[in-house]
């Protein structure tokens, strides 16, 4: 066989088998590129949706700006509107501190004056009533609610109301002369009535009075007030002569009320600060309601005004000491 021949049918067989594999893979290629249009027409979507999210999202963001823009310039507005209006408040609260200022110099001296009024009806009341009115009952009292130089000072109220039956009625500055005419009077004019009497007694006497027994013992206590009247549960409560005492009135918080009582102290009581020790009596009934400065003491707090037993006005002859939210006050002539 001739030996081109041989190469040629080599070189045919080789040039097929080359052109059916490049035509393989160009057939490969072809789908990897297919493949590959699909991909970036997939991608061209995404973009394209993603370029109109991007367009809607910048028509919101420049809605948004316009809108920030506008709020922006309504606060600016209200910026000014409110310094407008904080400048006139800052004016106003001025203005009205010295409004305040001026109504409390006012109230003060409608106070002073209200109050020089009280104090002047009140303690002439005091000193025109020192003296126990009734001199005739005032013998009997000491005749029938004593023995030998001990007074029994809840016999005295007791004998007093009986004769007269004053009971305990708001009363205004009324003499002691009228309160018992009428029969009634207020606390202030019972603790002015005991306060009399016990002025009018000789100094030497020994005083008497009752204060409830201790809580144990008290089935087997009973204090004789006058003939067949008696108190259970009480004993007698021996407060020793009257010429240690010096006799004032206090008023304080008792009971859920406000209430008067005569107090005795062994110290000369030349103003509230001297309320320290001795005793308060019920002006109603003659018993010790307590020991000053253990018992009853001196208000110094405004929460203490409505404290029981919280002493809130002292009294005299010549001059009344009273507590407020400022404090103790005195008026005196």
């Amino acid at each position: 066989m001739d030996i081109r021949l041989i190469v040629s049918l080599i070189l045919l067989i080789v040039v097929t088998i080359l052109a059916s594999y490049l035509y393989i893979r160009l057939e490969q290629v072809n789908q990897i590129l297919e493949e590959k249009d699909i991909e970036i027409s997939l991608l061209e979507e995404t973009i394209k949706n993603m370029n109109n999210k991007l367009q809607k999202m910048n028509e919101t963001l420049i809605n948004t700006l316009n809108i920030l823009q506008k709020q922006n310039e309504k606060y600016q507005n209200l910026s000014k509107e409110y310094e407008t209006i904080n400048n006139s408040y800052s004016k106003l609260l001025e203005e009205h501190k010295l409004l305040i200022e001026q109504y409390k110099n006012i109230s003060k001296q409608n106070t002073s004056s209200s109050e020089w009024e009280m104090f002047k009806n009140l303690s002439k009341w005091f000193r025109e009533n020192s003296e126990f009115y009734d001199k005739a009952l005032k013998e009997q009292i000491i005749a029938e609610c004593s023995y030998g130089l001990t007074f029994r000072i809840p016999c005295a109220v007791h004998l007093t109301r009986k004769i007269y039956g004053y009971n305990n009625r708001i009363d205004q500055f009324n003499s002691l002369k009228k309160m018992m005419e009428q029969g009634y009077g207020d606390c202030k004019s019972h603790a002015l009535a005991l306060k009399a009497l016990l002025n009018s007694l000789p100094e030497k006497m020994f005083l008497e009075s009752m204060k409830p027994a201790p809580l144990l013992d008290a089935p087997y206590f009973k204090y004789i007030i006058y003939e067949n009247v008696s108190k259970d549960g009480y004993m007698t409560h021996m407060l020793g002569r009257l010429e240690i005492y010096d006799i004032v009135v206090v008023c304080f918080n008792y009971k859920q009320s406000g209430h008067c009582g005569v107090a005795l102290s062994p110290i000369n009581i030349s103003s509230y600060n001297d309320i320290k020790s001795g005793y308060v009596l019920d002006p109603l009934t003659g018993e010790v309601l307590g020991e000053l400065g253990k018992d009853l003491t001196i208000c110094n707090s405004p929460k203490c005004r409505y404290e029981p037993k919280k002493i809130l006005m002292v009294i005299s002859e010549n001059w009344i000491d009273y507590y407020n939210d400022d404090g103790w006050r005195r008026l005196k002539p």
